[in-house]
């Protein structure tokens, strides 16, 4: 299974968009949430590629928002497989509002 996302800054921003200007950079944490309760095992191993952003930080997380630091396999990759449960990664990311994720 295979999952490709691109993610603007702008779109988590919302109604801020109208009142920052689209050179200022801003900080945002965003939340990816995956898995679903299946008793089927799933991979979701991946990275992130940045456009226009600098990436600050990822964490992992489990169960229930514990983080879990030894899921990460380089600075902006990771290794996930679920099995009846979710997990995901928080981002800290700094850009402007054109900047994107890949």
């Amino acid at each position: 299974m295979v999952m490709v996302m691109a993610m603007a800054l702008s779109s988590e921003l919302g109604a801020r968009s109208s009142e920052a200007g689209s050179s200022e950079n801003v900080h945002k944490r965003i939340k990816i949430v995956w898995g679903i309760k299946t008793k089927t095992q799933q991979v979701w191993d991946g990275s992130l590629v940045s456009d226009g952003a600098e990436i600050v930080r990822i964490k992992p997380f489990i169960r229930h928002g514990m983080l879990d630091d030894s899921k990460l396999t380089g600075e902006v990759s990771w290794k996930s497989t679920t099995y009846n449960d979710v997990e995901g990664i928080y981002i800290d990311v700094v850009g402007s509002m054109e900047s994107f994720i890949h």
